[in-house]
């Protein structure tokens, strides 16, 4: 669902021409199949609890759970409690082969131990004898295992919900790190973690019946209208509060299409522009409501509401300046662990030189920006001619101030994140309505100073109506720092401006990079 702020009536009218005109440039906006609520869908549900050593409480509980939920949306479901290698592995096949060749659904719960060696994940079954790390591929249950059984069964969409980040039984000298490893889902697959990576998870207690992430999980899976991001995000929100931040649920995906538990895979949501107008109108005030608040249950309450919305990424932002994270996601192979939004960026007498070119007009210039005002919340720069958030959000630039700020780094950065935004634009009295869908599709090199930095490659698609009904398309990408979260690189394709229903006009191309960086000793 794409909402644009309601500004002038006129613009009003006119966005579903602006839908129409941008269709063909903006991939993410394609139509999805249609609903298949009949396709085959099958779990496979794991719960193992009586380990001979570390037995655990509540995961048989929670297996059962989940598959009540499943069963009662639709699945085939296999489920195993306190299975042995030799269950776990006959499991696997029998879902497999219920799936092979049926283009459907395919999914993993698994509750219990699981420990990481060298990046690749386990599932610890019951019986399992390990006394060095070069027992581990040969008395567990290799993650990449279940992953390469979907892909053999030819299935249209995978889901994996790992809930096996509790403490290593084992200790230190036989996995590589704590909990599990970091992984980017493969394509067409959701990957869910009861807890970040390298952190654990809360098995809960007896009295509670299921651990936390299980409770919210199974609550949350039946409701028929959410969809799978809405479903994930709001198990994510209600665990970091339920815990006061001590397990924070993490996710990636590769999915192109959008799923219901109960419903299946579903089309994208349609809504007429009045429907839009309503639905913005609602969101908005509802956000304008807390967007001061300093109590962090405001901003859960809004997340409830809107997992998905288009200042739900303000309003996690909103929570990592207010609560502070008792645990960080481990870092992956590379190193990165991501920025954190809590840290300020940018201090009075930072420097920092930009290189512009105009591929249209083919001119190069550089521009040195420096922090003339900052505070924990924004930095002005040369006097104000550019305002950004300290989470590197555009709040002021050359073209207008913008409210709220655009978004430009998120929490939880990693490949596959995605997010929405809308940001109404003032310049010179004049008002227009912007809107984008971003993605982070790649972790890349980036070489400043004689540096090499990781950064984070981020697609943005979007488009405004300008006042007098002419239409500006977007195709932008970002390199994003991904420990310090600044943008370092920005490469923006203009097709403005056109009249509605015209898709002649001219086409803009900005290139800017950072050259050049003069920070102040923290």
């Amino acid at each position: 669902m794409i909402v644009l702020p309601r500004v002038q009536s006129a613009m009003l009218r006119r966005r579903d021409l602006l839908a129409a005109t941008l269709a063909a440039p903006l991939p993410l906006w394609s139509a999805a199949a249609p609903e298949d609520a009949s396709g085959t869908r099958v779990a496979l549900v794991i719960g193992n609890a009586n380990y001979a050593q570390s037995p655990l409480i509540n995961p048989a509980k929670d297996a059962t759970a989940i598959a009540d939920v499943l069963r009662r949306a639709g699945f085939a479901v296999v489920l195993l409690l306190d299975a042995d290698r030799a269950g776990m592995e006959a499991g696997m096949a029998k879902a497999s082969a219920s799936l092979s060749g049926r283009r459907g659904v395919g999914l993993l719960y698994f509750a219990g131990h699981g420990l990481q060696v060298d990046w690749r994940n386990y599932m610890l079954p019951l019986g399992a004898s390990i006394g060095n790390v070069t027992d581990v591929p040969t008395q567990t249950v290799d993650m990449q295992r279940v992953l390469d059984s979907f892909k053999a069964a030819g299935n249209r969409m995978n889901i994996v919900v790992l809930d096996a980040c509790r403490d290593n039984p084992f200790g230190r000298g036989i996995a590589t790190g704590n909990g599990l490893a970091p992984m980017d889902a493969p394509p067409g697959t959701f990957l869910a973690y009861a807890t970040a990576p390298g952190t654990v998870a809360d098995d809960g207690t007896t009295q509670s019946g299921n651990g936390p992430y299980a409770r919210f999980l199974a609550q949350e899976m039946k409701q028929a209208n959410a969809r799978i991001e809405d479903v994930f995000k709001r198990v994510r929100f209600a665990v970091r509060q339920h815990s006061a931040g001590k397990q924070i649920p993490w996710e990636s995906t590769s999915l192109e299409e959008d799923f219901s538990f109960v419903r299946g895979i579903v089309a994208p949501l349609k809504l007429s522009g009045r429907e839009r107008d309503a639905a913005y109108d609602e969101e908005l005030a509802g956000w304008e409501r807390i967007k001061a608040s300093t109590l962090p249950d405001d901003f859960y309450g809004y997340l409830a509401r809107y997992p998905n919305g288009l200042f739900s990424e303000l309003a996690q932002a909103r929570i990592e300046r207010l609560q502070r994270r008792a645990v960080r996601p481990a870092p992956g192979p590379s190193g990165v662990t991501g920025p954190d939004l809590q840290a300020r960026r940018y201090e009075v007498g930072d420097v920092v030189w930009w290189d512009y070119e105009d591929q249209l007009k083919g001119t190069k210039t550089q521009l040195r920006r420096r922090v003339t005002a900052a505070d924990d919340e924004r930095a002005e720069f040369n006097g104000g001619q550019l305002v950004l958030t300290q989470t590197d959000g555009r709040v002021k630039d050359s073209i207008g101030t913008k409210n709220p700020p655009i978004i430009e780094v998120v929490a939880d950065m990693a490949i596959g994140r995605h997010w929405r935004s809308a940001f109404t634009n003032t310049l010179d009295g004049k008002v227009w309505n912007n809107f984008y869908e971003s993605r982070v599709v790649a972790l890349e090199d980036f070489e400043l100073q004689g540096q090499t930095l990781k950064v984070f490659r981020v697609e943005h698609f979007g488009g405004s109506i300008w006042p007098g009904g002419k239409v500006q398309a977007l195709r932008r990408m970002t390199w994003v720092d991904a420990q310090r979260g600044r943008v370092l690189r920005s490469d923006a394709t203009f097709r403005w401006p056109t009249r509605v229903g015209n898709d002649s006009g001219v086409v803009f191309k900005v290139s800017a990079r950072v050259v050049g960086e003069d920070f102040q000793p923290r």
